[in-house]
C-alpha cells in the first residue's frame, strides 16, 4: 500500500468520506443508529458541497448560524482545498 503512495497517489474518495463520517461520530464513543445516520448525511453533504453547506440546513430549519460558524466553515473549506 505504501508503494502506491510514493508516486503521489492518495486515498480513494470512499476512504476520504469514511474519514469524515468517523470524525463526526468517533468509533471509541458509543453512538446510536440515529447519530450515525446523521453523521453520515452530514459527511456526504460536507464531502460534496463543503462545510458551508451545513449552514444552509440550519437556515432551512429556522436557526440562524452566527458569524463564527460561517468563519469556521469557510476555514474548513479552505483547508480542504
Amino acid at each position: 500500500m505504501l508503494f502506491r503512495c510514493l508516486p503521489g497517489y492518495s486515498q480513494n474518495q470512499y476512504e476520504s468520506l469514511n474519514a469524515i463520517v468517523w470524525a463526526k461520530a468517533p468509533k471509541h464513543k458509543f453512538k446510536g443508529p440515529d447519530a450515525i445516520e446523521m453523521a453520515g448525511m452530514s459527511a456526504v453533504m460536507q464531502f460534496n458541497k463543503g462545510a458551508k453547506s451545513r449552514l444552509s440546513v440550519l437556515k432551512a430549519a429556522g436557526i440562524m448560524p452566527g458569524v463564527n460558524a460561517e468563519k469556521g466553515a469557510v476555514k474548513i473549506d479552505i483547508k480542504r482545498l
